[in-house]
């Protein structure tokens, strides 16, 4: 029982800490439209720095309508809510995946809807712009993939 309770700990756990660093994001992302325009901050050189990137499209800035992105953002974040009510009781590792994948799709979707794309701020080895909410949903991702890969039968 003592396991049972850890688990859904760590779920509300996860869940607080998601909306909490989601709803950083979504200041961030306010800073970033105000105090990033025409100019960068480094913060590691070469590595890191601030800076504000108007992503108009979906991932690595593929151009696709917002007539397509919202609505399709919308039916993942229905799927992934109601996979996630399914399994919160008895697949804690795919729900703490979930948790992360829809705190950041949540976060980009918003900004998308209020601004018409996404605000990314964070430039990563003068290549890629991101945010908070991009790693959200790439460890959601990730959390996901190792859940289904752990609770996959063997094929021996």
């Amino acid at each position: 029982m003592k396991t049972r309770f850890s688990s859904h700990r760590l779920l509300i756990i996860t869940l607080i800490g998601t909306v909490f660093v989601a709803i950083a994001d979504g200041i961030a992302k306010i800073g970033a439209l105000s105090l990033l325009v025409d100019r960068a901050i480094p913060i590691l050189p070469g590595v890191a720095e601030l800076y504000l990137h108007k992503n108009m499209g979906v991932v690595a800035n593929t151009p696709l309508p917002m007539l397509v992105v919202i609505p399709l953002t919308v039916i993942i974040l229905v799927v992934c809510v109601v996979w996630l009510c399914h399994s919160w009781k008895t697949q804690h590792r795919l729900s703490v995946g979930l948790i992360l994948l829809v705190g950041g799709a949540t976060g980009n979707l918003l900004d998308r809807v209020v601004h018409g794309f996404t605000t990314d701020y964070l430039l990563l080895f003068g290549r890629s712009v991101i945010n908070v909410s991009d790693v959200l949903i790439v460890l959601g991702i990730l959390g996901i993939l190792f859940s289904v890969q752990t609770t996959s039968p063997s094929k021996s």
